[in-house]
């Protein structure tokens, strides 16, 4: 590990060889540029160099031709003013001598100078063409001559245009050079014109020592072009040379361009493109040199991490031996102790294997004396076969199953009931290898829970003897009741004359109130017993609440100003109507104001209200400022004949019915009742009757 990380180091600290690789590629693409260009400088000055030489030699030559011209002309001069008579075969021959002496030289032409009224004549030419008219050139040259002359003796240049095929034959500008004669010199009048056509005087064929693509143009002194022609681009190079005839100037533009080579069109690309292979190539040489370096320490780094590696797995291996040597142990363990049975088997019935729980539940020692005894657990253990097909059927299709109850023999013949839970283990062609699972002894629970049926069926009949006994004893003592509560009335109330004492009427009140008591008594018992034996059914019917609510006040008041409490309502009229029945409302209504009422002091205050909740619900609410309940006494006061023991010394009269009873019939109406309370601070019983009782004014 300590050489890898050596490795790692030493590779880590040769940045030089990448730096060394990164300035090469930019110092040699740079030395690249920088050649390619100065070569491309050194091509251009080359080529130009070659057109100003090739200009140099082309006016040289366009010098010479001119001289040619004038030393043809010059000659002829020479022939006339020798004699005063040369027949034309003198001058043809002479012509034809000196032709060959003068290249681009066409034709010479000998006009005498016409009198007036006369047309002008050829006298001589040579050499003639077939097509050549001698006459019709004298009427050309004449007004030509008429319009250069200059001064005796002294050659000039006259561009002809378009004259080639009557002067020479062929199609195209002539040049002519032309020598007057003035008459009385040496001679007759008249002028001598040697001719050239222009595509041979100032052309240039492939063998002269000029540019190939030349653009050439001659000028005079007063700048009119004598002649313009060429094929160069318009990219060339220009060069100005001047050029003599006779003492006068004349001036060559010379614009051309030299073909270059494919060295020298290609030579500083391909040296850029070299220059640029070095520096990649050498470049390239550094950086898999560095490659190279970082490969092979990242080879040891890797072969010493992988012996670090291998000898942590061997250790590591080592560890998870002994865990799982001790993971064995455990679950072994585990296994032999645990308290389910913990069996497998296949689906003949043959056991594979099972734990010491097990062999205890079947009724054997050992597991193996269970093994060797049981040799179908289907058919030797099971008392219901049928059953047992039943559980293999459902671990078949559900793969597993849970809780399955079964009753099952032990060895001593004794029947127990027991729980397994087991799952399916297939093979890797998927069908069942065997069953696995765990087994539980529940004979206990089975023998509470047949307990628990019957304790619930003896109650159920006690319940019911209880609720028939109370609805029989509840009529007996109406009869007797009503006739007590009826003699009552009339003796308070002395129908049939005084009493004769005012005890007798207080008596007769006394019993009057008590038979009225033991008489509501008796409706919430027998009421209570009704609901509690299912027996109570609702006769429902629309009803407004709020006339109700005011019925239920009218009951309560007599009472509340007695006690000198304070009545207040919160009954909305757009109160919407309620599909329940009229004489439960009342009693719940009446039930919670009679409580409100009992348990307040002088001056304290009752509130009655009623609204419609958000979530369609309508909700009854009685609130009083009394003195209130402990928040662990309002379960006891919920429930039948539960009496809460107060500090206040007031009357506490009551059989412990009312709140039961109002809950009862809330919930008999699918409705929620709920009681808040704090002692000293006093009570609020709420009523919701469901939204599905309510009748929206959409409805």
């Amino acid at each position: 590990m300590e050489h890898a990380a050596r490795e790692h180091e030493r590779v880590r600290r040769l940045p030089a060889l990448g730096r060394l690789a990164a300035v090469a590629a930019i110092i040699g693409t740079a030395l690249s540029i920088a050649l390619f260009f100065y070569a491309l400088k050194e091509v251009d000055q080359y080529r130009r160099d070659h057109v100003e030489a090739a200009a140099d030699r082309a006016a040289a030559v366009l010098q010479g031709r001119l001289e040619a011209l004038e030393d043809a002309a010059s000659a002829v001069d020479a022939l006339i003013g020798a004699s005063a008579e040369v027949t034309p075969q003198e001058f043809t021959l002479f012509v034809e001598h000196i032709l060959p002496l003068h290249p681009g030289l066409e034709m010479m032409i000998w006009a005498p100078r016409a009198t007036s009224g006369s047309q002008p004549a050829a006298r001589y030419a040579a050499p003639i063409h077939a097509s050549f008219d001698p006459d019709a050139a004298a009427r050309l040259l004449v007004p030509v001559l008429e319009g250069t002359i200059r001064s005796a003796g002294r050659p000039s240049l006259v561009m002809l245009p378009g004259s080639g095929d009557r002067l020479t034959g062929v199609p195209g500008d002539v040049i002519g050079v032309i020598i007057h004669r003035p008459g009385g010199v040496a001679g007759p009048d008249g002028a001598i014109l040697s001719l050239a056509r222009s595509e041979h005087l100032f052309a240039f064929d492939a063998k002269s020592p000029v540019p190939a693509r030349i653009d050439l143009a001659i000028a005079d002194e007063s700048g009119a072009v004598l002649h313009h022609a060429g094929t160069a681009p318009t990219a060339a190079v220009t060069f100005t040379r001047p050029l003599r005839f006779d003492g006068r100037s004349l001036e060559a533009t010379i614009r051309s361009t030299s073909e270059a080579t494919p060295l020298e069109t290609w030579g500083p690309y391909l040296l850029l493109v070299v220059g640029l292979g070095l520096t990649a190539t050498f470049t390239a040489m550094l950086r898999g040199a560095k490659r190279r370096a970082q490969d092979v320490a990242a080879l040891v780094a890797s072969l010493a991490e992988a012996n670090d590696e291998l000898s942590r797995r061997v250790d590591e291996r080592d560890i998870m031996a002994e865990a799982l040597a001790d993971s064995a142990a455990k679950y072994r363990e585990m296994y032999e102790n645990a308290i389910e049975g913990i069996i497998q088997c296949i689906p003949d019935g043959r056991l594979l294997s099972a734990n010491p729980a097990l062999a205890r539940i079947l009724g054997f020692e050992t597991p193996d004396e269970l093994l060797a005894t049981c040799q179908n657990l289907n058919a030797e253990v099971y008392t219901s076969p049928e059953r047992r097909q039943t559980f293999m059927e459902r671990l078949e299709s559900e793969g597993v199953v849970r809780g399955f109850e079964s009753e099952i023999r032990r060895k001593d013949g004794s029947i127990i009931w027991v729980a397994e839970s087991g799952r399916v283990v297939r093979g890797s062609d998927g069908s069942i290898a065997y069953y696995e699972g765990t087994v539980e002894d529940i004979t206990e629970r089975k023998e509470a829970e047949a307990a628990l049926r019957l304790a619930k069926e003896q109650a159920d009949l006690l319940f019911r003897a209880k609720s028939e006994f109370l609805a029989n004893v509840s009529h007996e003592l109406r009869t007797p009741l009503n006739a007590v509560i009826g003699f009552s009335e009339m003796l308070k109330n002395e129908l049939f004359g005084p009493l004769g004492r005012p005890e007798y009427v207080e008596f007769s009140r006394d019993i009057y109130d008590g038979g009225n008591l033991l008489l509501a008594l008796i409706n919430d018992i027998l009421d209570m017993s009704r609901m509690e034996a299912g027996k109570k059914e609702l006769a429902e019917s629309l009803l407004d609440v709020g006339r109700v609510a005011e019925t239920c006040l009218r009951l309560v008041r007599g009472r509340a100003d007695d006690n000198r409490l304070t009545l207040v309502t919160d009954l909305p009229p757009s109160l919407p109507p309620v599909r329940a029945e009229e004489r439960s409302i009342k009693q719940i209504i009446s039930n919670l104001l009679s409580n409100a009422v009992k348990f307040t002091r002088e001056g304290g205050q009752v509130r009655l209200s009623a609204r419609l909740e958000p979530d369609g619900r309508l909700l009854i609410a009685v609130t009083d400022t009394g003195v209130g309940i402990a928040p662990e006494d309002i379960s006891k006061a919920l429930a039948p004949f539960g009496q809460i023991s107060t500090s206040w010394g007031g009357k506490n009269e009551g059989t412990g019915l009312g709140l039961p009873l109002v809950r009862s019939l809330v919930d008999l109406h699918g409705g929620t009742f709920r009681l808040e309370s704090a002692v000293g601070v006093g009570t609020t019983a709420s009523v919701w009757l469901p939204a599905n009782r309510v009748i929206s004014p959409a409805t």
